[in-house]
């Protein structure tokens, strides 16, 4: 395994975070990136989600072609990353976006109101990765709900609509249809009330964080320095073993609410919800064991029209 570097030693993430931003929003603190005209539709605009427990670091290998076509806004879940170490459910990381494109002055004030500083409402497509999956099914799933409330009034009707529209949507492997997700054995004994704890602070050897992710990959490993990076992000900014054990029930969360994603994917995906079919696309790597091929074939079958 390779050795354990401090975080502030590891030069591509200082990089990383240099080119980024720190804002409190609703009492905790998020990093964020995003190309200087987003929002401004110059171009297309492109927000990306990262999965679990990583960071938007994830996605650093094509920010730059993707910045070519789009303009583009990422930043790390609440718990994860730069940002705090604070546990929040799914829903409550859909709230904290909203709010934080609401504060950068890209969204409208509420969900009711149609334009930005732009004067225009945010028009965006998505780009998402496992845990982001399933964040991205919960704005589905509020924008299911906005067109189902068609014109209501209720501040109880606005909490839930999105404050965006979503005009694409592309998934990398992530438990969408959360029936068929199969953790692998640390990851339930991490979601264990017995276990979860020590297996977290087992998990801070660098030789077993490194076979808990290899698991996932297929051939196509991580580097040595992309394995510190993970690392880094996992264990540094506080909140230890306990936020382990909570960051991870985002798969408990996504069992109990799983008619509700899995009908605001199908919901989506189907030709009659809107004038313009929008376009979905998952990209699945088959060698996953936890969302791989299995999970591809599923859609296929389960998910019309996508």
């Amino acid at each position: 395994a390779p050795p354990i570097v401090p975080i502030e030693n590891l030069p591509r993430l200082q990089e990383w975070k240099a080119k980024g931003k720190l804002s409190q929003v609703e009492g905790v603190e998020l990093f964020f990136r995003h190309s200087p005209n987003f929002a401004s539709n110059d171009k297309p605009n492109l927000i990306l989600c990262h999965g679990y427990p990583t960071a938007s670091h994830d996605y650093y290998k094509i920010v730059t072609a993707l910045e070519e076509r789009f303009d583009i806004f990422l930043w790390d879940l609440c718990g994860f990353g730069f940002s705090q170490k604070t546990y929040r459910t799914i829903a409550e990381q859909v709230q904290l976006l909203e709010a934080l494109l609401q504060q950068q002055g890209f969204t409208a004030t509420a969900a009711t109101t149609t334009s930005n500083s732009s004067g225009r409402r945010l028009q965006t497509h998505i780009l998402a990765h496992d845990l982001g999956d399933t964040i991205v099914q919960e704005m589905m799933a509020r924008e299911q709900q906005q067109q189902q409330n068609d014109g209501a009034e209720s501040s109880s009707s606005q909490q839930q609509q999105l404050n965006f529209d979503i005009q694409s949507v592309v998934m990398l492997n992530g438990g969408i249809l959360p029936g068929l997700h199969r953790p692998t054995l640390i990851q339930k004994a991490l979601l264990s009330p017995l276990l979860g704890e020590w297996v977290a602070w087992l998990g801070q050897s660098m030789t077993l964080f490194q076979a808990s992710i290899h698991k996932v990959f297929g051939d196509n490993k991580p580097t040595d320095e992309e394995m510190q990076e993970f690392y880094a992000f996992v264990h540094n900014g506080g909140g230890g073993t306990q936020l382990a054990t909570q960051n991870i029930q985002y798969m408990t969360e996504r069992e109990r609410h799983h008619d509700r994603y899995v009908n605001a994917l199908q919901d989506y995906c189907a030709a009659t919800t809107t004038t313009t079919k929008r376009p979905f696309l998952l990209i699945d790597g088959p060698a996953d064991p936890v969302s791989g091929r299995h999970l591809a074939r599923a859609v296929q079958e389960q998910v019309p029209n996508a």
